[in-house]
This record gives C-alpha cells, sequence and structure tokens, in this order.
C-alpha cells in the first residue's frame, strides 16, 4: 500500500502542476483584458474538458487521502502544517458561507485535499521530488517558448488599443506586450521561469545539459517583463550564493545592517528626496500602477465586515460591475497584496489563518536550509515577495496557477523535512559535491574516505587482540 500511496502522490504533484498549462490551451486570451470574455473564460466543449481536469485533482487528492491514512503517516511537522493549513482555509471558507454571491464555495475545498494529500503518508525522496519539479517547469519553459515560435499571436499579450496600452507595458519594446505562453497571465509564468532558473542552476542539482535550459528560463522570465518575478529571481539567487558562502563571508547581520544603512543615507540626501518628489508626481507612480485604489476598496471592505470580510467574491466580475461601477476599474481583479486581500476579503480570521501558515512554512524552511542548500528558504521568499505586490494565496480553486506554485513549494518542503537525516550531522549541501562528466553532481563521499574506514576497523581489531 506504501508503494501505491507514493504512486498517487506523484500522479498528483504532475496533475497538480501540467494541468494549468493544459487550461491555458483551453481559456480564451482576452479574458484577462476583456470583463465580457471574462464572464465567460471557456468556450463550448473547453468548458467541460476543464471541470473534468478539476474534478480529476479531487478524485486523485481523496483517493492519496485513502490510501495513505490507512498506514497512518502523520509526522509531528506535517501535522503542524497541516493543521495551520486547514486554519488558513478555514477562513475563506467561513466567509464563503456568509457570502451572498458565493454560489461555488465549495471549489475552495480543492488546495485543502491537496495540501492533506500531500502530508499523509510518506513523502517521496528529496531528490527525487527536486526532479518532478524540474520537469514541471521545463513543461512551461519549452512549451512557452514552442509557443512564440509556432502562435507568436496567442503567447504574447495583444495590445491593440490605447487602453490596453495605458495598462499592460511593453518594457522591451516588442510590440506585442509581456509574454503569456503556458499561463493565464505573465506574473504567473514569470514565477514559474524563476524556479526553472534557480533549479538549472543550483549546484546541487545540476543536471546534463543543465545550461540550455538555464538559458531558455532564463529568455522566458525576460519575455514575461513581470517585474515581481526579477524581484524573486533575485531573491532566489542571493540566498543560495549567501548559503553557499556562509562560512566564509560576512556575517548577514553585519551585511544586512550595511545595506540598511546604505540606503537611510542615500534617502538623506537632497538630490535623492527631490528625484522621489518628482517621481510621486506621477499620477501612475503616485498610485503604484493603480494598485492603491484597489487597497482603499479592500479597506473599505474591512471596516464593514471586520470579523468574516467581504467574502471570496471581493473584485470579482460582479462586484466590479455592482460596487466599483467603473469601466475603467474593471481591471482590477485582485487587491495587489495578499494581506489586504485577505483582510478584505476573508477578515481578521482569514488574515490570522495567513499569517500562520506563512509563518510555519518560513521556520520549517530555515531548519530545512541545509538540506536542499538554501533553495527551499529561498522559495519561501519568493512566495512573501509575491505577497507584497500580487495574491498568490488566492484563488486556489480548481487547476489555477496560484495552486500549482504552492503545490510544488509543499512537495519540496515536506519531502525536505521526512527525510532530513537522523540528528541534523549531514546534508546534501554539506556533503562535498563532485562534478560528474554529465554535468550532475555527485554527494557520495570521496573513494579514499571509503576505504579508510574498513583500515581503520582492522587496526582496531588487531589492537584489541594484542591487548588480550
Amino acid at each position: 500500500m506504501d508503494g501505491v500511496g507514493a504512486i498517487f502522490k506523484r500522479m498528483l504533484l504532475y496533475l497538480a502542476g501540467i494541468g494549468p498549462a493544459v487550461n491555458s490551451l483551453l481559456v480564451r486570451r482576452d479574458a484577462s483584458r476583456d470583463i465580457t470574455a471574462e464572464m465567460n473564460p471557456y468556450v463550448g466543449w473547453r468548458l467541460a474538458v476543464a471541470q473534468s481536469l478539476t474534478a480529476m485533482l479531487v478524485a486523485l487528492s481523496i483517493i492519496t487521502i485513502l490510501t495513505s491514512w490507512r498506514k497512518g503517516f502523520l509526522s509531528r511537522n506535517r501535522g503542524v502544517l497541516l493543521v495551520v493549513g486547514f486554519l488558513f482555509f478555514a477562513g475563506p471558507i467561513i466567509s464563503a458561507a456568509l457570502d451572498a454571491f458565493s454560489s461555488s464555495w465549495q471549489e475552495l475545498l480543492t488546495a485543502p485535499l491537496v495540501l492533506a494529500a500531500f502530508c499523509l503518508g510518506q513523502p517521496p525522496p528529496i531528490k527525487r521530488t527536486i526532479s518532478d519539479v524540474r520537469r514541471i517547469a521545463r513543461v512551461y519553459v519549452w512549451g512557452s517558448l514552442l509557443s512564440v515560435i509556432v502562435a507568436p499571436e496567442w503567447a504574447f499579450e495583444q495590445l491593440t488599443t490605447a487602453a490596453d496600452l495605458a495598462i499592460f507595458r511593453d518594457y522591451l519594446g516588442l510590440g506585442m506586450g509581456r509574454l503569456i505562453g503556458f499561463t493565464t497571465h505573465p506574473n504567473f509564468l514569470g514565477p514559474v521561469a524563476a524556479v526553472s532558473l534557480a533549479l538549472e542552476v543550483h549546484s546541487l542539482f545540476r543536471r546534463r545539459g543543465w545550461i540550455f535550459h538555464a538559458l531558455a528560463a532564463g529568455a522566458v522570465l525576460l519575455l514575461t517583463q513581470s517585474r515581481t518575478a526579477w524581484l524573486c529571481l533575485i531573491a532566489l539567487l542571493c540566498f543560495q550564493r549567501v548559503h553557499q558562502r556562509r562560512r566564509h563571508g560576512i556575517p548577514k547581520f553585519a551585511l544586512f545592517m550595511s545595506c540598511v544603512s546604505l540606503l537611510a543615507a542615500a534617502l538623506l540626501m537632497e538630490r535623492t528626496q527631490m528625484l522621489l518628489a518628482d517621481a510621486m508626481s506621477d499620477g501612475e507612480i503616485g498610485t503604484l500602477n493603480g494598485r492603491t485604489l484597489a487597497w482603499n476598496y479592500a479597506m473599505a471592505e474591512l471596516r464593514q465586515n471586520p470579523l468574516t470580510g467581504y467574502g471570496p467574491t471581493l473584485f470579482s466580475i460582479e462586484y466590479r460591475m455592482e460596487v466599483m461601477r467603473d469601466p475603467s476599474l474593471f481591471w482590477v481583479g485582485q487587491a495587489h497584496n495578499q494581506a489586504l486581500q485577505t483582510l478584505g476579503a476573508y477578515g481578521i480570521i482569514g488574515f490570522i489563518g495567513l499569517i500562520s501558515f506563512l509563518s510555519v512554512m518560513l521556520v520549517h524552511s530555515k531548519r530545512l536550509s541545509r538540506e536542499t542548500g538554501g533553495l527551499l528558504l529561498a522559495l519561501q521568499v519568493m512566495i512573501l515577495i509575491r505577497c507584497l505586490t500580487e495574491s498568490p494565496m488566492e484563488r486556489l480553486g480548481g487547476l489555477s496557477c496560484n495552486l500549482m506554485l504552492l503545490a510544488l513549494n509543499w512537495a519540496v518542503l515536506l519531502s525536505a523535512q521526512e527525510h532530513r537525516p537522523p540528528g541534523d550531522k549531514a546534508s546534501l549541501s554539506s556533503t562535498p559535491a563532485a562534478s560528474g562528466t554529465d554535468g550532475s553532481c555527485s554527494t557520495a563521499p570521496p573513494a579514499a574516505l571509503a576505504t579508510r574506514e574498513p583500515a581503520f576497523h582492522g587496526l582496531t581489531e588487531r589492537r584489541a587482540t594484542m591487548s588480550g
């Protein structure tokens, strides 16, 4: 039964990981820019296929839970993560039950089922999980690059009107907007490409031909023109670099205080203050690309319903048409800040669950930093960065990109947590790595050390015989 549960767990990981890519082939491309298309993102048979994929995800989660529950595999650490996860999902479910506009609040049960399926039962080894996550990320990277060649009109945002140019940016000047690829938005594809690039270049997890996959991931990340994803990549690489050089580098606290001091000195300079004043006078920058407008609506709903918030339909199509009413604001589909989104939609109850869930994942990732060479901690920091400008913990029903990114994170976290070396005496990152001919890294001990151990035991036995 253990083998069957492990097979179902891997199937669930691949379905949650690749399912959103399949959905991207079904959804209408103008759904992110046209509120009429957003009301009906699937046309004809595509709706039935999307619903079938979601049903498969729910069914596979339940089967995985049942096959794992019979053995009662639930360690203390996985139990803590599962409890705080249910606390996080309790806020949206309670708020949805009180939301008059929410007719499909049962979709909120999808993410808790996926988390429970990952937590219950023995997780696969960390190396296998990393390999699976790498393959899933490569599907998005190479699939998106292929779509650029085969169907560029489909792969990019089409900026055809002045309104599109005012909202959606084209920083590279390609005239085709940002790359969407095998997702539904550049801000979803960007983090996936950042994770893929970090996995390819990591010294512990490199494989044959990693340089080509890294270049492909970098190209996709650049074409998405997602500033949030660019910040995520910088955080990923910095955390990995600091972890690898922490024995010989400057203490992190001293480095952090030096950066803070330099930033404070720069802000006190008269020239810097003049530049900031000029920038804030610009309407677009002063409102952070319209984000402050979304924040105001979220805070208004929090003041009216401080305990449970407005409900999951905050910033939905109905909300925008009935409450906001301004067609120029119909592009606002979220609060663009996870804390404000949670407070406005689920109130204080949901906010307590959010903070608890993020804190537990961050603490566990910090403890397991050595097992993944700093990769796991960097992934958690990436989630926190996305929480500043996006709502990555929102809209987790069905096969969504947000659920996909969280599922990949949960899989790596649980595998590293379960297969931690006894006593924490050894780890992947603490073992000397030897580069193979295929470009991969081997963590096996050197042959010289392996041959010394039998000789040492033989010498001990001879001394014991002589003393006898």
